[in-house]
């Protein structure tokens, strides 16, 4: 897929709806995802690759409140973080993140999003930005 990077955003890029496991390990499933972006985005600031699933705390709808949140406040809801490495992800290979998705109780929405946490305005406010996601149920092999 592709995305338009925006200043002090937050973007979904994927949602998808895995399965539970009740199990002791609770892994219900997994996402692959490799996150490219241009030689010039080298130069951004703080960002994340982020997680919610569709709970009331975590990402609820996009209500005025959910729209109105600070990236820091989001990051507070997500139920995954991880940041995104510009001089990885303007190389040639990417940004690799490999996620075990976990749920014990019944099937869920998850959504997949890129935020801008660098709370700074950029000259590089709309760039074009790649990604490729694989998202799998491990019970049912899609």
């Amino acid at each position: 897929g592709s995305v338009q990077w925006r200043a002090n955003a937050t973007t979904i890029i994927a949602k998808f709806c895995y399965t539970f496991n009740p199990e002791q390990d609770h892994r219900a499933g997994m996402l692959n995802l490799t996150f490219h972006a241009p030689p010039e985005a080298r130069h951004l600031g703080l960002a994340y690759l982020m997680l919610f699933d569709d709970e009331d705390s975590s990402y609820g709808d996009t209500s005025s409140e959910w729209l109105a949140m600070s990236c820091h406040e989001r990051l507070r809801h997500t139920r995954n973080s991880m940041p995104i490495n510009w001089r990885l992800a303007s190389q040639p290979s990417g940004q690799t993140f490999h996620i075990a998705i976990r749920q014990k109780v019944r099937p869920r929405w998850w959504y997949v999003a890129l935020a801008d946490c660098s709370g700074a305005a950029s000259d590089l406010q709309d760039i074009q930005v790649q990604f490729k996601a694989s998202l799998v149920n491990d019970s049912y092999g899609w």
